[in-house]
């Protein structure tokens, strides 16, 4: 990852040579996430931390469902756990599908939509909504047509 000296640099440079860069006006007192938006960089760390929020999210969550249940709550926590985590990359991935460009405000309603919906069937002890795979039409075969 660049540091801010170089994203500055190479904003400086932009800049001065006039590449219809209008937008880095100002980069000198411009944040290095501010920096890294105008010139298109990613930031690769931030996806990370994005992971690991929703992570401990799920954790926390799964702690608070288990807490006062009968077994082995270790394995219990484990599994809701994942379960919530599959809900949550489920509903994004279905609202990725439907709208490539959805902003991040967006998702994080969706994720948190999907932790409350998800949280709320495992307490009441629904089974868990699986997508379905494959997505191929089976034929049916009569028994007429095997003889033929």
């Amino acid at each position: 990852m660049a540091s801010l000296k170089e994203l500055r640099t190479e904003a400086k440079d932009r800049y001065n040579r006039g590449q219809g860069q209008k937008n880095l006006k100002g980069y000198g007192a411009m944040s290095k996430a501010a920096l890294m938006a105008k010139l298109g960089k990613s930031n690769e760390e931030k996806r990370d931390n994005r992971a690991m929020a929703s992570s401990k999210t799920a954790n926390a969550i799964a702690s608070k469902l288990v807490d006062g249940q009968e077994g082995d709550t270790a394995v219990k926590r484990v599994q809701a756990k994942a379960r919530l985590l599959r809900a949550v990359k489920r509903d994004i991935d279905a609202a990725r599908k439907k709208n490539p460009n959805v902003s991040q405000e967006e998702l994080r309603k969706v994720a948190g939509k999907a932790f409350l919906t998800e949280a709320k069937a495992i307490k009441e002890g629904k089974a868990e909504v699986k997508a379905k795979k494959g997505g191929q039409k089976v034929k049916q075969v009569t028994p007429v047509d095997r003889r033929k």
